[in-house]
């Protein structure tokens, strides 16, 4: 398991929405390692591990990567753009401000593939979304990322999304408070880090 994985276990970061937890994991990663370490393993076991998809579908889409590296290379710099699209676009409008035009359009390129992809299917009675998996693509787990993303930025719930306060972290959040007053990503780290260091600060001025 990769140990951007471990690390947002360890913290319980993962959020409610998918393109965040998204963000994060892979972004974080890349960060720590470099983007020339991210495989297309590492994205299965992320896609495995936010329900994406499942354990068939990984045996198949490994086998796939295996038997095509080339397509496998070509959906890891699919991944690569879309984690770095999607927090670019979250992270401005957390800030404040209007997303970069060429951000919303990778974004929305991305998604444009995606939808091509979806389909909606009959379920004991009810009509669903589905995403057509007749045919094996490597790009598979990256679809509901884009869907998400997309769906996120245009509800109600975009007012909630927010960012890191610490300027060494900055990771994507979902705030669920009822004042909108979340600053951390999580209290066990960032929040302790900032409480400790004010906790410091107010002993040394007082010595």
């Amino acid at each position: 398991m990769p140990e951007s994985i471990k690390y947002a276990q360890s913290l319980n970061l993962y959020e409610s929405w998918l393109c965040l937890d998204f963000a994060n994991t892979i972004g974080w990663f890349i960060e720590q390692h470099s983007a020339q370490a991210f495989t297309y393993s590492h994205l299965l076991t992320w896609a495995k591990q936010a329900k994406v998809i499942d354990e068939q579908q990984a045996k198949s889409l490994e086998k796939e990567a295996q038997a095509h590296p080339k397509k496998a290379f070509q959906a890891v710099k699919k991944t690569l753009l879309l984690c770095l699209t999607t927090y670019r676009v979250f992270s401005a409008h957390a800030e404040g401000n209007q997303p970069k035009p060429e951000d919303l359009k990778r974004l929305n390129a991305l998604l444009s593939q995606a939808l091509k992809q979806a389909e909606v299917v009959s379920d004991h009675g009810e009509f669903v979304w589905s995403w057509n998996a007749k045919k094996i693509q490597l790009d598979m787990p990256l679809w509901p990322v884009a869907w998400s993303a997309a769906e996120l930025l245009t509800s109600e719930d975009r007012h909630r999304i927010g960012q890191c306060a610490s300027d060494e972290c900055k990771w994507l959040f979902y705030d669920t408070s009822k004042n909108r007053s979340r600053r951390w990503c999580s209290m066990k780290m960032c929040g302790n880090v900032a409480k400790a260091r004010r906790h410091y600060q107010r002993q040394k001025r007082a010595d």
